[in-house]
């Protein structure tokens, strides 16, 4: 009875211990990264720092166009990935231009030199599906890639330039 009752509460120990690092593994570790990425949102603007993914905003805001090292990454279910930029700083990886292989969700920015010509009248934004600019390409024109990403709806965009982005839609590679 009592080598039972000791064999029952050493493997209660061992289970718990394992649901303990288990949960901390999966909820607590930021993936590690090594890689610089951009911030690329509205010019002369910058994206907030928060101090956990989706928490209280620092009050600090990373300008447009800064390149900030990324130590790690996040997923949090109600806002995406998030990327950290130093202690008690996490963003937005939405905001976040990276030519590594650090997935986020609205997708990947890889490193793609390709020309491409224009089918049709095409907007450019300043970030994929996002912040039209009055720039419109013209029909025939033909342009070299920088990156390509997909965003959340699937949709193919290829970087022309810094902040300028096409949808792959009314294009086709001409290489």
């Amino acid at each position: 009875m009592r080598r039972t009752r000791f064999v029952t509460l050493l493997l209660s120990g061992v289970m718990a211990l394992g649901l303990f690092t288990f949960s901390n593994t999966t909820i607590d570790q930021a993936q590690a990264a090594t890689t610089v990425g951009y911030v690329n949102y509205i010019p002369d603007q910058g994206i907030p720092v928060y101090q956990v993914p989706n928490g209280a905003k620092t009050g600090q805001y990373l300008p447009t166009g800064t390149a900030w090292q990324i130590n790690g990454s996040r997923y949090d279910a109600q806002s995406g990935t998030w990327f950290n930029v130093g202690t008690n700083q996490w963003v937005q990886a939405d905001y976040i231009v990276n030519q590594s292989n650090i997935a986020y969700d609205n997708g990947v920015a890889f490193n793609y030199a390709k020309t491409i010509k224009i089918s049709q009248p095409t907007t450019v934004y300043m970030m994929p599906n996002g912040y039209p600019t009055q720039r419109i390409l013209n029909s025939g024109s033909t342009w070299q890639t920088v990156q390509v990403t997909t965003v959340h709806d699937g949709s193919l965009w290829y970087n022309i330039g810094t902040n300028q982005w096409i949808p792959a839609k009314g294009t086709f590679l001409t290489n």
